[in-house]
């Protein structure tokens, strides 16, 4: 068969595969890599197919088959790493990427992914050299310098997470993750008005995202703003009412204008929501017991300790209700709780 003839029938399977009929791509190769054993490029979209498709066993045993026929086949090395990648067989992935970058050096992507794996790996120095080296090569390579920045801020390093991330920005001013994480950096490194600007900046793009609601309202509620605290919680539960997170956010909002039934009520409707979360009942004992009702509130102290046998405020929660009942042995023995689980609680 002439190699015209052979090439025509290697670019209708990828005319197929890139409309993403992966199941019919896969009978197509399946009798072609019979017709054609030696056609490396055939192999490797099966493997792609049973990858898409999840297969990964038989994705992997592909790859390498077109690996075999043609050792220098960049593109199913970098293949085969990104399936070892999605079993999470890290270090397999980590060769796989290596080998890819052996044949062919200046392959961004491949840098790109195996930076990723690192990440996974714990190994950050390693990820952050082969970002920096993804960039190098492609300069507006939105991905690498985003990833870098996750990686930064994994290490605390926030000044150089900011950096990478506004580089983002400047190449896709519309990404929501990256103003959001923006917002995350600056508030954690105390620029308060940054990360409101950050997290509003997110809103203008994507009106509806729950997480950048919740965090704005965080950063208001530290800068004793409550009651537009209050006002970013309720815009996310519009979103969806049944989030406990978002609920107990708001009770505790609430609960620093003393309004403490409306606080009590947010808290209840997050153990509704969710009948094992600590947090709530613990909450909603502080409520109670400001409101004097220390005998209830002490069950929902209990509560929250028997969902999470390790909650320190808790126990001190429990330490000074007890205390406040004339019960003193027993509150000492939950401040010394608390303190052995979490010695730099200073109010236990």
């Amino acid at each position: 068969m002439s190699e015209s003839i052979v090439q025509e029938k290697i670019n209708s399977v990828l005319a197929l595969f890139s409309k993403g009929n992966l199941e019919e791509t896969l009978d197509l190769t399946s009798q072609l890599t019979i017709d054609h054993p030696n056609e490396p490029i055939l192999f490797n979209i099966q493997g792609a197919c049973y990858a898409g498709l999840t297969n990964y066993k038989e994705a992997i045993k592909s790859y390498e088959m077109a690996i075999a026929i043609n050792p220098n086949y960049a593109k199913a090395y970098f293949n085969l790493a990104g399936t070892l990648h999605e079993m999470e067989k890290l270090e397999a992935s980590v060769k796989a990427y290596k080998m890819a970058l052996k044949i062919e050096p200046e392959n961004e992507a491949a840098l790109n992914n195996l930076g990723n794996v690192y990440q996974d790996l714990k190994e950050h120095h390693k990820a952050i050299d082969c970002y920096k080296k993804a960039t190098s090569i492609k300069h507006d390579y939105v991905e690498a310098h985003y990833s870098a920045g996750l990686v930064f801020q994994d290490l605390g390093q926030l000044d150089s997470m900011i950096s990478h991330i506004k580089k983002v920005l400047t190449i896709k001013p519309d990404f929501v993750e990256a103003h959001n994480n923006l917002g995350i950096a600056f508030k954690r490194n105390g620029q308060l008005d940054d990360a409101i600007l950050s997290y509003k900046n997110a809103l203008l793009i994507q009106p509806n995202n729950i997480e950048v609601h919740n965090n704005l309202g965080n950063v208001y509620k530290e800068k004793g703003l409550i009651d537009e605290a209050i006002n970013s919680y309720k815009a996310a539960l519009k979103i969806n009412p049944n989030l406990p997170l978002l609920n107990i956010n708001l009770g505790n909002a609430l609960k620093e204008l003393d309004l403490l039934d409306d606080a009590m009520a947010s808290y209840e409707k997050a153990i509704n929501i969710d009948s094992n979360n600590a947090e709530a009942y613990n909450n909603l004992g502080t409520v109670l017991e400001n409101l004097g009702k220390l005998n209830t509130s002490q069950i929902y102290y209990k509560k929250a300790i028997a969902l999470n046998s390790n909650f320190a405020e808790a126990y001190n929660n429990l330490g000074t209700n007890l205390e406040q009942q004339g019960k003193l042995k027993d509150a000492q023995i939950n401040y010394e709780k608390a303190i052995l689980i979490n010695p730099g609680l200073a109010n236990a």
